[in-house]
């Protein structure tokens, strides 16, 4: 199975993405294939093809880390691409707010599952909201977009990806309530059942 681990996002600030992706779809002749609103989420690693044992490896691991990291408030910022708006393959929304933290929780995710022969990527850490991958063409020349919204980040989630014809399905095998200390943390024992 196909597994990556991600901090999820609420279904306001998707909303305001998505009203984003529209604005941008509507004035870009390239090609673009645009992430589906019920599937933005921020990316903490990817995983790829993982067994069941494996699997659970990566669960306790999980579970581990979040004991370590506090909750902590976000919200989305300004329009950009990788590797840059002249020759974007991926399009996203930046973090105005919680950066630092995010980079922090990536590193120590990054940590617990490298123990596990899991690499994570070698370049820079960016806290980004993907919202298309660019097949074909360029963009057109950016505008000074932002969005606002703001959200609380206080889990983090194991998704499975299953592909198909019409693109990805995520679904939820764990969800990990972060419990490490912070003075803005707020315990939770929220977990959800595998599905």
């Amino acid at each position: 199975m196909r597994l990556f681990v991600a901090a999820p996002v609420p279904e306001g600030p998707r909303r305001e993405a998505a009203a984003l992706q529209r604005r941008l779809a509507a004035v870009t002749a390239a090609r673009v294939t645009w992430v589906a609103e019920q599937n933005l989420h921020l990316t903490v690693q990817f995983l790829g093809e993982v067994g069941e044992a494996g699997e659970q490896r990566v669960r306790r691991a999980l579970a581990r880390s979040v004991e370590e990291l506090a909750p902590f408030d976000a919200s989305l910022g300004a329009l950009g691409a990788f590797p840059r708006w002249e020759e974007a393959r991926v399009v996203f929304l930046s973090l105005a707010r919680g950066e630092v933290e995010f980079v922090r929780m990536v590193r120590r995710v990054g940590a617990s599952l490298g123990e596990l022969g899991f690499a994570p990527e070698g370049r820079r850490v960016q806290a980004h909201l993907t919202l298309g991958r660019v097949r074909e063409g360029q963009l057109p020349e950016p505008s000074p977009v932002e969005a606002s919204a703001q959200f609380r980040v206080e889990h983090l989630i194991l998704f499975v990806s299953r592909l198909t014809p019409r693109g990805p399905i995520y679904e939820v095998r764990e969800r990990f309530a972060l419990r490490g200390p912070g003075k803005d943390s707020v315990p939770t024992t929220s977990k959800s059942n595998p599905r």
